[in-house]
């Protein structure tokens, strides 16, 4: 199938993506993605999502950022192709309750890293979001070092972790233990002064 937007690519139905001017299929790298170029310009982005935009005949680009494209199945396929709203990774913790307390001992702490894990392969965002409430304090006592407001504490929290969660449900990031990845990625951003980009 042609991708519009991208002359001299095309995708088949498993989603695998062909460098017709090299005769070639594109390796899937950079976080699960591929690199396309066009005029000179490089774009990355995921075999879902240029699978999903050749069926429908729209530019991959024109999907947004609003939008996740992700594969359900082991193998990707037309019929594996789910599409998720990103708010609707924020909506799922608004939609819970209180969560269990953080891990005590090095014990839970290994349960939490394959519990997290499972959750991540299988894609279960409400999972996911119910791991990174058990170590929630954790996480808040970094985010406590530099905001004081408490709405804002929690305002930064929910989208912090949110912003993770999209991460990896697009294949960007690979988290192995969730306090620590969302403390340094805080930090970095604290650092970086780029806090801002983890809010909406």
């Amino acid at each position: 199938m042609p991708i519009k937007g991208f002359d001299g690519y095309v995708v088949n139905e498993n989603g695998e993506v062909m460098n017709l001017k090299r005769g070639r299929l594109l390796t899937v790298s950079y976080g699960k993605r591929i690199k396309m170029c066009v005029k000179g310009k490089e774009y990355l982005t995921s075999a879902p999502r240029v699978l999903y935009a050749a069926i429908h005949g729209i530019d991959p680009r024109e999907i947004g950022r609003d939008f996740i494209i992700i594969n359900t199945g082991r193998k990707l396929s037309v019929r594996t192709l789910k599409v998720i709203q990103r708010r609707d990774i924020l909506g799922i913790y608004n939609r819970k309750g209180t969560f269990q307390s953080p891990y005590a001992n090095r014990e839970e702490e290994y349960s939490v890293i394959i519990s997290f894990s499972t959750c991540a392969k299988n894609l279960d965002v409400e999972g996911m979001w119910k791991i990174f409430n058990k170590v929630k304090p954790k996480i808040m006592k970094t985010i406590e070092r530099f905001v004081k407001s408490e709405e804002d504490k929690e305002s930064h929290f929910q989208h912090l972790c949110a912003y993770i969660i999209d991460g990896i449900v697009e294949g960007r990031y690979i988290v192995p233990e969730p306090a620590r990845y969302a403390r340094r990625m805080f930090k970095s951003r604290i650092a970086n002064r780029s806090i801002e980009s983890l809010l909406p």
